[in-house]
């Protein structure tokens, strides 16, 4: 999702090397972590909250994958190589491993002439050194940047704690043609995204009297809990995807699932009935977040490593300002699917009916009572699937399903019917897609409550549309 300067030479590298396996087995590969405190295992993990992203790296990989984490608190490119460590990991490694090196917090410590290492010279040289002697022993060098400190200030805005470091880093790796994975950038993007609040929970930000380890609790904005180290590792993995490294056929199929962002909020649910119906669609990974965290979420840049947005939000007063939102989504095109009562958010705003293709309009918001929609609880809908060839409709049969119902709808010219219904209590059009500036756009009238939730065909709609979403070569 994220645009690196030489992704299309090392993609093209990477097919190349594929293309010539052909349909040779996979070998067996060792992938080598160097770095610091926020890469590390950390001991006793039973007892102790902390982890370092490289401990959840395995989970992203088959079994031919083996990760040495070599990686030590507190040092930086300096102390590693000065204490004899980097010389023992080139000991062991061997021609077709990774080594994936990420350093940078402890080098920037002027206080410590041991770690201490001027970015634009010692940090340089030092990483230099670092990759090109693992190329020299025919083994595959993977530069990163640091993630971020979690360091807001009191507007809420998160401040650089790094300086030229990952400037310098990319520059190496632009260089030397390394594949570089920027850390440093996708971090960022999740803590703005999430917030000063909801970045917490990735942290080790512990309360009084939680851990038996940190009796009086503890407040520390640079190392990961296992939540933040698992999204840590799952950015490293995508970007293993998305640049195209041969590494990529080793990826655990369950985490190379696309990811669906779940937006809600506003309207009562059954969440747990609700997310095991998702859990049975495959093959797919769901996060969720409620408003009003979402909107910060969506705002953000870290938005866009997801493959596509199920809103399930019910919000009719949002601020007309948030419209810039999902005007940028649109712009740059995120798939959007949106059901039920997600139709009915931002009254206010009527490019948001134009975006979703339709609107539920709500009294307080029409300029003519007749406009006003109208919904039914219970309703046996009988629904007739018009085209058997669309990609979200392909393969299905007419079905019925006791759901609520939305009349007098107002539906956008243009949008391609799916699925129709002659109920009197419900508008006749109840599914459609929309395309909206540079987004493909579902909407399902469905999924009310567990009686939905429970329907074959409902679940068999969603997996679907989020099928044709999430890959487009399905069209």
């Amino acid at each position: 999702m994220f645009t690196k300067i030489f992704t299309t030479l090392i993609t093209l590298a990477g097919m190349l090397l594929l293309a010539a396996c052909g349909d040779e087995p996979l070998k067996p590969v060792t992938v080598h972590l160097v770095g610091d405190s926020t890469m590390a295992d950390k001991p006793d993990p039973e007892n102790n909250p902390e982890r370092g992203w490289g401990q959840l790296l395995p989970e992203f990989f088959n079994d031919l994958v083996t990760v040495k984490n070599h990686a030590v608190n507190g040092r930086s490119t300096k102390s590693f190589i000065d204490e004899g460590k980097w010389n023992s990991v080139m000991q062991s490694v061997q021609p077709g491993d990774y080594v994936l090196i990420q350093f940078g917090h402890n080098d920037q410590k002027e206080y410590d002439p041991s770690r201490y290492s001027n970015a634009y010279s010692d940090y340089r040289r030092n990483l230099e050194q670092m990759a090109l002697e693992v190329r020299a022993k025919g083994a595959l060098p993977v530069l990163l940047s640091s993630i971020v400190r979690r360091n807001f200030n009191d507007a809420g805005t998160l401040v650089d704690t790094h300086g030229p470091y990952p400037f310098v880093a990319r520059s190496v790796a632009v260089e030397h043609q390394i594949p570089y994975i920027d850390l440093q950038q996708m971090t960022g993007d999740l803590i703005t995204g999430l917030g000063p609040e909801r970045s917490a929970g990735l942290y080790m930000i512990l309360e009084p009297g939680a851990w038996e380890m940190y009796p009086e609790g503890r407040v520390d904005n640079t190392h990961l809990n296992e939540r933040g180290a698992r999204e840590v590792a799952g950015m490293v993995a995508r970007s293993v995807r998305e640049q195209g490294l041969p590494l990529s056929a080793y990826l655990d199929p369950d985490h190379a699932a696309p990811r669906v962002l779940v937006v809600a909020g506003g309207h009562s649910y059954d969440t747990t009935e609700f997310y095991h119906m998702l859990g049975s669609l495959e093959p797919f990974h769901f996060d969720s977040i409620s408003h009003p965290d979402a909107r910060r979420l969506l705002a953000s840049e870290h938005i866009y490593s997801f493959d596509a947005l199920m809103f399930y939000d019910f919000i009719p007063d949002m601020a007309l300002k948030d419209s810039a939102i999902y005007l940028n989504l649109a712009r740059r095109g995120m798939p959007m699917l949106f059901l039920h009562h997600a139709i009915c958010t931002f009254q206010p705003w009527n490019g948001y009916g134009e975006l979703v293709g339709g609107k539920y309009v709500m009294e307080g918001f029409g300029n003519d009572p007749r406009e006003l929609s109208d919904y039914r609880h219970d309703l046996d809908l009988r629904i007739h699937v018009p085209d058997g060839q669309h990609p979200v409709t392909r393969n299905m049969e007419d079905f019925t399903i006791r759901d609520e119902g939305y009349s007098n709808l107002w539906i956008r010219e243009g949008v391609i019917p799916l699925l129709m219904t002659g109920h009197p209590d419900c508008s006749d059009t109840v599914a459609w897609v929309n395309r909206f500036d540079q987004s493909d756009v579902v909407y399902l009238i469905f999924g009310h409550d567990s009686q939905a939730y429970a329907s074959d065909s409902f679940r068999q709609l969603l997996e679907n549309a989020l099928n044709w979403l999430t890959k487009p070569s399905l069209e």
